[in-house]
């Protein structure tokens, strides 16, 4: 379960409430004030009829208000309206104080119900909303069901990538060690093999004791035969002799090839030299936020061409933002100092450390193989 992404859970245990909390409060808002500007529209209506003393003006805004709360969707899906409309000077005209006889509402004065609906229009009409969509409500679950589902949805589809990588990591590491197991059986044969190589070879020798103690009697028996054998062994001497003229012959132009093969690993070390001041001199110019340690020009200078590529875009990621840089793990010097190292093409391995600003070092550049050597160097700084 190491490739499970802790910030993925933590964004789908966090994200679904919030997004949820914002989403309510977000459909009060639009709702408030679109139902704000609606009602305002359709409050009064045709004020001819007021003026002409046919309906209280309290009665129409009722009516009114009733009508646009009804033709209303967002209240059938759990979300609570209260309007009350009052005019500037704080008379309340909706919802009424008390409950009357709409007949004696009616007064049989024309005139005085016209002067009072345009007394209230002059005062000017004020409208509020008490708007709110409780926890519980249809809409509310469905919105909390929505994005707790899309959560799940993406966990569920994270956990089957994390195990559908956890079995191809098992199967490689199944191949490994069946490949290791063919190369142990190897090994113990070649074991057997050399064994009875040793075998042999110790029979040969005893054999060979077995001669030399023969030949040794048999020259302290006869004194010509080791004469003759010491004339022989003169005459091999002298044939060493030569022999050995001729390789000191050998040794000596060997020495003068190595004498010029010396000379053309200088040249060599100065084309290197030359090489990797132009390397440095190339970064300074190219990258200004990223400093490079004489180790980490020399590594890059060792690469081959196509991990030189990928080293180089790794620096240029590097020098515009570190942080979008995927650091593979840390390293520690003696002195407790923080080394990076960062993985390109596979291969290459890249240790920084950051320096003051947002600005940073490259320490090494190297490859897996001098790996070991690299991380020797970091941790004598």
């Amino acid at each position: 379960m190491r490739h499970i992404s802790l910030r993925l859970l933590t964004l789908c245990v966090i994200l679904p409430p919030a997004l949820y909390i914002l989403s309510l409060q977000g459909i009060e808002t639009y709702a408030r004030s679109s139902y704000q500007q609606q009602l305002e529209s359709v409050l009064v209506g045709d004020a001819q009829l007021l003026l002409e003393g046919r309906e209280q003006l309290d009665d129409r805004i009722a009516g009114n208000v009733r009508r646009f709360v009804e033709h209303l969707s967002l209240p059938r899906w759990g979300l609570v309206l209260h309007v009350h409309v009052a005019t500037e000077t704080g008379r309340m005209l909706y919802p009424a104080l008390m409950a009357t006889d709409p007949q004696a509402l009616v007064p049989e004065d024309r005139a005085a119900v016209a002067a009072e609906n345009f007394r209230l229009l002059q005062e000017g009409l004020r409208v509020e909303l008490d708007l709110r969509l409780p926890h519980g409500s249809l809409l509310a679950n469905l919105l909390l069901t929505l994005y707790l589902g899309a959560a799940l949805l993406v966990m569920g589809i994270h956990y089957r990538r994390v195990m559908q990588q956890a079995s191809r990591e098992e199967a490689q590491s199944k191949d490994f060690l069946q490949r290791m197991e063919r190369l142990s059986q190897r090994h113990r044969e070649l074991l057997k093999s050399l064994a009875a190589e040793k075998a042999r070879l110790a029979k040969d020798l005893d054999a060979a004791r077995g001669e030399l103690a023969t030949r040794q009697a048999s020259a302290h028996s006869n004194e010509e035969a080791m004469i003759e054998e010491i004339e022989a062994l003169e005459g091999q001497i002298e044939e060493n002799l030569d022999r050995q003229i001729r390789q000191e012959e050998e040794i000596q132009a060997l020495k003068d090839k190595l004498a010029e093969l010396e000379r053309e690993s200088s040249r060599v070390a100065g084309a290197k030299k030359r090489s990797r001041q132009d390397t440095g001199k190339r970064f300074a110019a190219l990258y200004k936020e990223t400093r490079f340690h004489p180790r980490a020009i020399e590594g890059f200078d060792d690469l081959p061409e196509d991990l030189k590529l990928r080293c180089e875009e790794t620096i240029n990621l590097l020098d515009r933002d570190p942080d979008q840089v995927t650091v593979k793990r840390k390293v520690f010097s003696k002195s407790r100092e923080t080394f990076f190292e960062v993985v390109f093409a596979y291969r290459g391995r890249l240790y920084f450390r950051k320096t003051a600003g947002r600005g940073v070092e490259v320490v090494v550049i190297g490859s897996k193989n001098s790996q070991d050597r690299d991380l020797v160097f970091l941790e004598s700084l």
